[in-house]
């Protein structure tokens, strides 16, 4: 599980409602979310402000795989 998905979970928020409020299709967000993709920098901005926290940590993967 990646840090982004456990930060979006952490706020109950589902892929499609993130990728809304992203501005993204859901499919993207998806590609973000399992580091198949790197986001704009619009993005990382939104999340930065959805998730209040370092971006660094949010895009990089988790020890727990």
């Amino acid at each position: 599980m990646s840090n982004l998905q456990i930060a979006r979970l952490g706020k109950n928020l589902t892929q499609d409602e993130l990728a809304h409020l992203l501005g993204i299709t859901v499919r993207t967000y998806q590609y973000i979310e399992h580091g198949e993709r790197k986001p704009s920098y619009e993005v990382i901005i939104k999340l930065q402000g959805i998730f209040d926290n370092d971006i660094s940590s949010l895009l990089s993967e988790s020890n727990d795989n």
